[in-house]
């Protein structure tokens, strides 16, 4: 998906895990987007999300859950998920939500 993203010119910066994740938001350029998928190693996409909500730049940017995760309905509890992609989707989909980040 990262280099899908490269190519339609989006600058893409990967996590392998919620922790690295977080990591990151402090190390680059702040992000319009956060793709999130619920089942990751070391900290889960549940976590990441409460975590999320202390962070002090999480207003300026937008959550897309990626999951197959059947407790997806939940994560639309927290404030900055702003849409939900089912497993498997669509490349063309995921450029379509991109597109307008």
């Amino acid at each position: 998906m990262a280099d899908v993203l490269r190519d339609a010119g989006r600058l893409v910066e990967t996590a392998m895990s919620g922790v690295e994740a977080l990591q990151k938001l402090d190390e680059v350029q702040r992000p319009c987007l956060v793709l999130l998928d619920l089942q990751m190693p070391e900290m889960g996409g549940f976590e990441f999300l409460e975590r999320l909500k202390t962070h002090p730049y999480a207003a300026d940017f937008s959550v897309v859950l990626m999951t197959a995760d059947s407790k997806m309905p939940e994560a639309g509890m927290y404030p900055a998920v702003q849409r939900a992609l089912r497993k498997p989707f669509e490349l063309d989909e995921l450029l379509g939500l991109v597109g307008r980040n």
